[in-house]
């Protein structure tokens, strides 16, 4: 097992909404998305919105099984997330979870 920095810690943030009962109001969106998976062929755009990885290290992701889903704004991601079923880590926050 490898040491554990002293300046690591963590933080979080749990959002939680009650969606039934009264008072709920409706949701209505500013802008028209549109949702779908990526795919290998979205590598270059997914690296590019991602900021930190390159087309190569996404490839690599889907080569592994790894699935991302994205919404498209005018035909750009507008936002992505990952999905694995196995345990990935976190370098930066020095976690695993599955």
């Amino acid at each position: 097992m490898r040491d554990l920095h002293l300046w690591a810690f963590e933080r979080g943030t749990l959002w939680v909404r009650e969606c039934g009962g009264k008072g709920v109001a409706p949701v209505v969106p500013g802008r028209e998305a549109v949702l779908r998976e990526a795919h290998s062929g979205d590598a270059e755009a997914l690296a590019s919105v991602m900021g930190f990885a390159t087309a190569t290290e996404v490839r690599r992701r889907f080569d592994g099984g790894r699935r991302c889903f994205v919404a498209l704004v005018d035909g750009a991601i507008a936002t992505y997330g990952w999905v694995s079923h196995g345990v990935e880590s976190i370098g930066e926050l020095e976690r695993s979870f599955r």
